[in-house]
């Protein structure tokens, strides 16, 4: 009769040890970032070296917000090229060198919009940016198949007739 109640009791024991041990933290594989920790300057650095190292692309363009068939918001990038040497007042002439491409933008995706350097979600971004498209503001966009992983105002880029 003892021996039934101390492996009842062993038991007991192991499961409550085991409930601790899988109840506490996040799960395995899972890497959290507290947003207060993320700035413009990581995003812009380490971030966007990473986003690059796993496959994303790095695009240059304008963007213009549209809506797919189902309702969902997409973006329409038109890309640029920039130009490989600064100008006098350090920015970069783009000219249009590619057909536009219709990418979409998660709640994920980090973004930042105009002078202002704020850090926004996806759906925060989608309602900063003017519902009129103004070929005249460019970005840093990174993107892995048709999802924007990361998209930043860039105004060192400038368009020919605006320098």
């Amino acid at each position: 009769m003892k021996m039934k109640n101390a492996y009842k009791i062993t038991a007991l024991l192991l499961v409550c040890i085991l409930g601790l041990f899988t109840a506490c933290g996040s799960p395995m594989g899972e890497e959290s970032y507290d947003n207060g920790d993320i700035t413009v300057d990581y995003l812009r650095s380490e971030y966007s070296e990473m986003l690059l190292t796993d496959g994303a692309e790095h695009l240059i363009g304008s963007i213009e917000l549209s809506t797919a068939e189902d309702g969902s918001p997409q973006i329409i990038l038109h890309p640029k090229e920039a130009a490989s040497e600064a100008n006098d007042d350090g920015t970069y002439t783009v000219s249009s060198y590619a057909i536009n491409r219709v990418l979409y933008l998660s709640d994920s995706a980090y973004a930042t919009f105009g002078d202002s350097e704020a850090i926004l979600d996806g759906s925060g971004f989608l309602n900063t940016v003017p519902a009129g498209f103004d070929d005249s503001i460019m970005y840093d966009v990174y993107a892995l198949d048709d999802q924007i992983l990361l998209i930043l105002s860039n105004p060192s880029y400038v368009l020919p007739e605006a320098k």
